[in-house]
């Protein structure tokens, strides 16, 4: 099968592919979105397994980059704070 290019694929089909990446809720959550990519809205027993939830960014993130998904993660100026993931163009 011939690969097509990146230019090809619309930010919704590049959502979609990152969604089929995905083994879990939060990472789902992370991807749409609905889950900050700092982890700072943890709250309650979630904040105490913080870890965990960072090793499953950090691998939802290395599955799209082996992917070839074109992502990026914004953070606040200066601060280095991780506060948004950008999939092919489209803020979440």
């Amino acid at each position: 099968m011939r690969k097509r290019r990146r230019d090809r694929y619309s930010p919704e089909e590049w959502i979609d592919f990152a969604l089929n990446l995905c083994r879990g809720i939060y990472q789902r959550a992370i991807v749409t979105g609905a889950q900050r990519i700092s982890g700072s809205d943890l709250r309650g027993k979630a904040r105490s397994y913080g870890g965990f939830y960072r090793q499953s960014r950090e691998t939802i993130l290395a599955r799209m980059r082996a992917a070839g998904i074109p992502h990026e993660v914004k953070t606040f100026k200066g601060s280095g704070v991780k506060i948004r993931l950008v999939i092919a163009g489209r803020v979440l």
